[in-house]
């Protein structure tokens, strides 16, 4: 949070209480009160949308639909996706009418921060975190590092986890003591490979970590367990708010807050996903985002279905793990497409002489790998990548190898595995 968002938070205090209080009280809740308790959101959110909000006025009129036809969760499939795009050519029409005040990214200044942080708190104390111990967060910033919150924490920019500012940087975090870790996978990654390759290690050790904002492979969860010997908790959400997930101890299964959204897995098809282990896209309607209703949004995000309970007991619908995003696939020669995921952890297994790489993609069948080597890296370690990558996909997919000294970050300091040229979404 900035200072900006903090007095925003101060000044709607009555919100956060709320906020907080109800997700207590409810986190134990059975299914079927869940269920009553979303439907009544929704059918408050519709009727809303549908008076205040001109984009949902058309729509709903368009298609003869009223707030009161959906009269259950399963009836909200007969409101049609609202996608990027179409958000991009309506922003306008999408903004509700009855709410005088300016929109900061489409939601309600003050009280999103205020609800936002009173999640921020269950997520603490669901890993264990606690106000007055110290956390290091590795997120995009301008400065390499600056302490925030009376010296409680030590903000490090995720664009100087690089080789040449990672020694400086790294005995700065180890002096702080830190209690806890929230960052980047890519960051974690890098910082784990430094502090292992250099036998380096956090004393006291950490408590535990918290992933956020990428896809967070098996490997990764290996090597950084590993490295720090503490459990790495993971956090889903998005910029447009319209899911949030959170594993707990006794399980890497995300827990989707239902107070949060509705959430949805379909397949490409746009029906739901109901067997063990099949993936679908996660598509999210906010009950909180009544100044910017975002209904059935397609987030481009690809989860995996499980219907196995946490041992945790608590009753919120699960996901087994987030695959990644719709545009992190490749296109093969016979226009079959293959998640990025398995393609990282083939690399994994094939040599442990890199620091990073980056697939790109822009001609089917076709896919480029970008290394940053380690000075052990040899030409067998490309002939190992090279014979697993033939033995995955036989001729359906060509790989090129390339080496480059780093592989550049996104604007918000983000790792891309996958750059994809090529329209996968529209693909059938």
């Amino acid at each position: 949070m900035t200072i900006l968002s903090e007095f925003q938070t101060v000044l709607n205090f009555p919100t956060y209480l709320n906020t907080y209080l109800f997700l207590k009280g409810s986190q134990h809740w059975k299914k079927e009160r869940w269920e009553h308790y979303q439907l009544g959101q929704l059918q408050r959110l519709l009727l809303h949308s549908y008076k205040n909000v001109p984009y949902y006025t058309t729509l709903f009129d368009e298609h003869r639909l009223h707030p009161t036809d959906i009269t259950s969760l399963q009836d909200l499939r007969k409101i049609p996706f609202l996608t990027k795009d179409l958000v991009r050519k309506n922003i306008e029409s999408l903004k509700a009418t009855n709410y005088p005040q300016p929109l900061q990214f489409y939601v309600e200044k003050g009280k999103y921060f205020a609800r936002m942080l009173a999640y921020g708190t269950i997520q603490n104390q669901w890993t264990n975190q606690h106000f007055f111990e110290k956390h290091i967060i590795i997120l995009g910033q301008k400065e390499p590092w600056r302490y925030g919150r009376l010296g409680r924490t030590l903000n490090v920019s995720s664009f100087n986890m690089n080789e040449k500012d990672l020694p400086s940087l790294v005995q700065k975090m180890i002096a702080f003591h830190p209690a806890h870790l929230l960052s980047y996978p890519s960051s974690l990654t890098r910082l784990a490979f430094y502090m292992k390759n250099n036998a380096l290690s956090f004393t006291p050790a950490l408590q535990n970590i918290v992933s956020i904002a990428e896809t967070l492979y098996p490997w990764q969860r290996t090597l950084i367990e590993d490295t720090f010997h503490c459990h790495i908790y993971e956090q889903y959400c998005q910029r447009e708010s319209v899911a949030f997930g959170l594993s707990c101890s006794h399980s890497n299964s995300f827990h989707l807050f239902p107070q949060f959204s509705i959430v949805e897995l379909l397949g490409k098809d746009g029906t739901p996903i109901q067997n063990e282990d099949e993936t679908g896209e996660i598509i999210g309607t906010s009950l909180h985002s009544f100044i910017f209703p975002f209904i059935r949004y397609k987030t481009g995000d690809i989860g995996v279905y499980t219907s196995k309970p946490c041992p945790c007991g608590c009753h919120y619908p699960l996901l087994k793990r987030i695959e990644g995003r719709t545009q992190e696939f490749t296109l093969a020669k016979n226009n079959q497409t293959f998640s990025v995921t398995g393609m990282y952890d083939f690399v994994a297994k094939s040599t442990s002489h890199i620091q990073e790489c980056q697939f790109y993609q822009d001609t089917p069948g076709v896919l480029l790998l970008h290394i940053v080597k380690t000075p052990k890296y040899t030409e067998t370690d490309t002939q190992n990548i090279q014979k697993n990558f033939q033995k995955l996909f036989g001729d359906r997919l060509e790989l090129t190898i390339d080496f480059v000294d780093h592989i550049p970050l996104s604007r918000n300091g983000k790792y891309q595995l996958l750059i994809q040229k090529l329209p996968i979404e529209s693909l059938p």
